[in-house]
């Protein structure tokens, strides 16, 4: 997904010299990317009850009454169904040298890039999400923050 009328790679470099533009990035990645559910860890995570067949349920109804309530509530089950990686040699985990990584390098992190501070993440192991996607798909998706080089 692209943001019409975004500014370019090179407009970005001189824009981010700026603390208070670096701000607004930052808030805007905040509401747009989801990185945790209720500030828990990956034991707290694993302990909240997976529902099952999530992405075969229906969706909420927009016109219902507290939408962006229920919403929300809806997120921590169905984040927790399919945003949690799990390494399995299976699926992701290859053999280095001596020992088995993640292919798709998870524990994930935010490091901090062009003096951009991200959401602090609690469970190295959810995927980043945006919630507005996750409550009308119930499916698994990534967001990603690409480098401004």
């Amino acid at each position: 997904m692209w943001l019409v009328g975004g500014p370019t790679v090179k407009e970005m470099k001189v824009l981010l010299t700026s603390q208070a533009f670096r701000d607004r990035v930052c808030a805007f990645i905040r509401t747009c990317i989801s990185v945790d559910i209720d500030e828990l860890d990956e034991a707290g995570v694993k302990a909240l009850p997976k529902e099952k067949g999530v992405a075969f349920s229906h969706p909420l109804d927009p016109a219902e009454d507290h939408y962006a309530e229920k919403c929300k509530a809806r997120n921590k089950v169905v984040a927790r169904a399919v945003q949690l990686h799990s390494c399995t040699p299976d699926t992701c985990l290859k053999m280095v040298k001596d020992h088995q990584i993640c292919k798709r390098r998870a524990p994930f992190l935010f490091p901090a890039q062009n003096g951009l501070r991200f959401p602090e993440r609690y469970c190295g192991k959810l995927n980043n999400w945006n919630r507005w996607i996750l409550c009308a798909l119930r499916a698994n998706h990534d967001m990603k923050i690409n480098k401004c080089t």
